[in-house]
């Protein structure tokens, strides 16, 4: 429901409904808004598209660079794998018999 102020309180202790006429008040409210935000839209986009000069040897150094990093995390990876399969299995403790010498 659209709140119109004290007309919307009021209408509300009587149990009825805003009219038509109460909304359409507010409509060209609404359109002021929406034009407000839709214009302010553009001023975040980019300026215009952006030259990468990087050479071949500049690509080849971040390659390079993903590499360890993927190098580094496989290992990491596979022991948590570990941690959690050993976390799920359940240890059922077998007796043992003990011995004094």
């Amino acid at each position: 429901m659209i709140k119109l102020g004290l007309k919307y309180y009021t209408n509300l202790r009587e149990n009825t409904t805003p009219t038509k006429g109460d909304a359409m008040k507010t409509t060209p409210m609404k359109y002021a808004l929406m034009m407000t935000i839709g214009s302010t839209s553009s001023a975040f986009a980019a300026s215009g598209a952006r030259e990468d000069n990087s050479g071949f040897f500049v690509w080849i150094f971040l390659g390079f660079c993903a590499l360890i990093v993927v190098a580094q995390l496989m290992p990491a990876v596979l022991m948590m794998l570990g941690f959690a399969k050993a976390m799920g299995k359940e240890k059922v403790a077998a007796p043992q018999t003990v011995t004094h010498k």
